[in-house]
Parts: structure tokens; C-alpha cells; sequence
């Protein structure tokens, strides 16, 4: 009797561990991404799952970004940001989401993260913590990591340890950040398919900021700030000079058939143009193409023609178009994207000679009927901004429609 039981137990403990069921990802998730800086968090939000039809948002304040292509094959899962060129590769195993994020930067360079996350929508902290003073309000702020101070404005709302807001600059803005305040410390972070911002500052007895800024693997600088309620920036329409030994505005590039585009086509004929200096690595880029493809779906019929001139971090064509069909496909843009050459500024300047200088990406130019240069728009302010996005949408509203109002020649 005793060997029949230990034969039965024998054999019970040779039948195989049944599966365990793979859990199911729909839910809030904490993202975080392992930087030179330390931990950066974002949100992370799937559902569908259980119908079959996983989708998923990465989350920063009051944006929810989709996730373009999500896949999951047991315990593998992949996220994929098309638009951006970045992806995550991960493992699901107790609770926990791990592995790493690859960015694609600068000469087609991979920059590996290790990832992470787990259940919940907390930030920075899992606990509410000590909050000793508020940096809500206006502030005059110099990034400190170029030759000369570099000048922004930072604008947060803090509501007790909870603070959002953004950094604007001459040339844009550092989109939606999100974060909390930890005694007399300040945390910001977002993630967005493309950009990897953290920053840290500490108010200092006298009121001021002193802070560190890190994006990806490789960009650290210091910040400094003090309050200022009128902080002002220069005028955008100022920062990109034109070559006055230039009479004429004009391009060429292969679409993303390799077909040679100009602005002396038909497509361009008698309509008010605009021209986007772009790339789809470029945050800010994907903000104003998210506009002007709306607006330009429903205004084509006014006489207005909409074109993308694209410099990406690839030489080669097909690599380059590849990247800028994904971006197209993103934001379902149907006026024309070109691949106009590399993201490094010298050279793109160096492919349109009307300008002595390319300041940033986005650069927008503004054509009348007859295609003489009207304004030159250096930057983009977008949606994370707040009032001043809404404000830029106004005077570009004003602005179009008074070109449009004029006649050909």
C-alpha cells in the first residue's frame, strides 16, 4: 500500500505544471524608462485585449498619444511608434513589463533604454510626499548646456504635489509634461513615441531654480530660473534670415517616389503655398503636421497648397522616404512630403539658398499667389502650450485667410 502511494505520488509530481493563463495587459500601467538621469515615468494605458483588439496610449498630463502597432505573443509584447522611428521590445511575466526601448537618432544611431512597468498611474512617487512650496506661475528660464544661455519661459500649474506644464523656447516648446514636487524638488518627465525629456530643479531659499535637464542617452545640460510674469521670448517671425542675393524662392525634391517635385508644377500653380522645413524625429514636427494636415483637408478647395520638405537622419533615399511614408501615414497627410536631404541644419540650409540659415525644425514659409515669400515662421508651438497654441491658431487663421482673399496676378 505504502508503494502503491509513493508510486502515485511519483508520477503525479511527473505530470506537467499545467500553463499559467498570460495576464491580461488591459488597464493603467506605469512606464518608466532607465536614463542617464535616473527613471523617467510616463502612462501607459491598454484595452481591447479581451475583444481581441489590443490598443494601447502612452500618457503625460493631458496627453494620450496612441501607440501605433501594438503585438503580443504570449509573454513577448511589442510596441511600435511608426511616426517616430522607436520601438519597445518586451517580456510580460508576474505582473511586471520589462525590456527596452530603441530610438533611432542622428546617422540612423540606436539608442537602447531599458524599460519597464508595472500596474498603477502614479509618477514619480507611489506615496504622497512632502510638499514644502509651490512652483506654479511664469518663469524666466536659461538652459545653460550651449555656448550662450539659451532662453526660455516655463509655465507650470502645480495642485498639491501634482505639477504639469511646459518649457517654451524660441522655436517651440518641450511639449506636455507632467510631474510632482517633493519637498522642495521639482520632477518633469514625458515620453512621447519620440522625445525622452526629464528634468529636476530645486527652488533655492531666495525663490529661484536650479536644475538639470537630460533627453535620451546622450543630452544633459543645467537650467536655472526665477519667476517673471513677463517673461517674453523674440518674435518668431524674426529668427530666420533670408539671403537678400537670392530674387526667388524655389525647390526641387524627389517625392517619396523618387519623382522630382517643384514649385513650378501645376499642383502649385495661382495658390497660396506653404512650405515645412520638417523631419519625423522632430517633436514639434509632428505637432504642426498634426494641424496643417486637418486644415488642409478642409481647405484644399480655397486655392491653397500645402508641402513638406523633410530632413531626416538618413542619407540614404529609401531609408529617408520610408521614415517620412510612416510619419505621412500618421497624421494622414495628403499634400506632398519630399525628401529633401539630412537633419543636420548646415546642410539643409545649404539646399535652399534663399535662406541664410535653418534656426530649427519646424521652419514654415509663407507664399502669396504669386509666390513671393510673405512670412517666415520659425518654430511651432504646439498643443502642450496651452493659451499660446491657441493663440498661434488664431493669427494663422487671420493670417491665411487674408492671403487667400487675394487674388492671383
Amino acid at each position: 500500500m505504502i508503494a502503491f502511494l509513493l508510486l502515485g505520488l511519483l508520477v503525479a509530481g511527473c505530470e506537467p505544471t499545467p500553463p499559467m493563463e498570460p495576464q491580461t495587459l488591459d488597464g493603467r500601467w506605469r512606464g518608466e524608462l532607465l536614463t542617464p538621469g535616473g527613471g523617467l515615468p510616463f502612462g501607459l494605458e491598454f484595452a481591447g485585449e479581451g475583444e481581441g483588439q489590443l490598443q494601447g496610449w502612452l500618457i503625460n498630463g493631458a496627453e494620450r498619444t496612441p501607440i501605433g502597432e501594438l503585438r503580443r505573443d504570449g509573454d513577448q509584447l511589442t510596441l511600435v511608434m511608426p511616426a517616430h522611428g522607436s520601438r519597445i521590445d518586451a517580456t510580460v511575466s508576474e505582473g511586471r513589463i520589462s525590456g527596452q526601448l530603441a530610438l533611432t537618432r542622428a546617422g540612423g544611431e540606436q539608442q537602447l533604454l531599458p524599460f519597464s512597468a508595472r500596474p498603477g498611474d502614479w509618477r514619480f512617487f507611489p506615496e504622497p510626499v512632502e510638499v514644502a512650496v509651490d512652483f506654479t506661475g511664469r518663469w524666466a528660464v536659461e538652459f545653460l548646456g550651449g555656448e550662450q544661455p539659451s532662453p526660455a519661459i516655463g509655465e507650470f500649474v502645480q495642485d498639491n504635489g501634482r505639477v504639469t506644464g511646459t518649457f517654451l523656447t524660441p522655436t517651440g516648446d518641450y511639449r506636455f509634461l507632467e510631474g510632482e514636487v517633493r519637498g522642495r524638488e521639482l520632477f518633469l518627465s514625458t515620453f512621447g513615441g519620440g522625445h525622452v525629456f526629464l528634468f529636476r530643479a530645486r527652488m533655492e531659499e531666495d525663490g529661484s531654480l536650479d536644475g538639470d535637464f537630460w533627453s535620451g542617452l546622450r543630452w544633459h545640460e543645467d537650467w536655472r530660473a526665477h519667476r517673471d510674469d513677463d517673461a517674453r521670448l523674440p518674435d518668431p517671425t524674426t529668427l530666420t534670415p533670408l539671403n537678400e542675393d537670392v530674387d526667388r524662392f524655389t525647390f526641387e525634391f524627389p517625392g517619396l517616389d523618387g519623382e522630382p517635385v517643384s514649385l513650378e508644377d501645376g499642383y502649385f500653380q495661382d495658390k497660396v503655398v506653404i512650405v515645412t522645413l520638417g523631419g519625423s524625429w522632430c517633436p514639434n514636427c509632428h505637432d504642426e503636421a498634426a494641424f496643417l494636415a486637418r486644415w488642409y483637408r478642409e481647405n484644399a478647395e480655397r486655392g491653397v497648397a500645402i508641402v513638406g520638405l523633410m530632413y531626416e537622419h538618413f542619407a540614404d533615399f529609401d531609408e529617408a522616404s520610408a521614415a517620412v511614408d510612416r510619419f505621412r501615414e500618421a497624421y494622414r497627410i495628403d499634400y506632398p512630403l519630399l525628401v529633401a536631404g539630412i537633419s543636420d541644419k548646415r546642410a539643409a540650409a545649404d539646399t535652399l539658398p534663399i535662406l541664410d540659415d535653418i534656426v530649427a525644425y519646424p521652419t514654415t514659409l509663407y507664399l502669396d499667389r504669386a509666390h513671393e515669400i510673405r512670412r517666415v515662421h520659425t518654430g511651432f508651438v504646439g498643443p502642450g502650450a496651452g493659451e499660446h497654441h491657441a493663440r498661434w491658431r488664431e493669427e494663422f487663421l487671420a493670417f491665411m485667410d487674408t492671403l487667400l482673399a487675394e487674388k492671383a496676378p
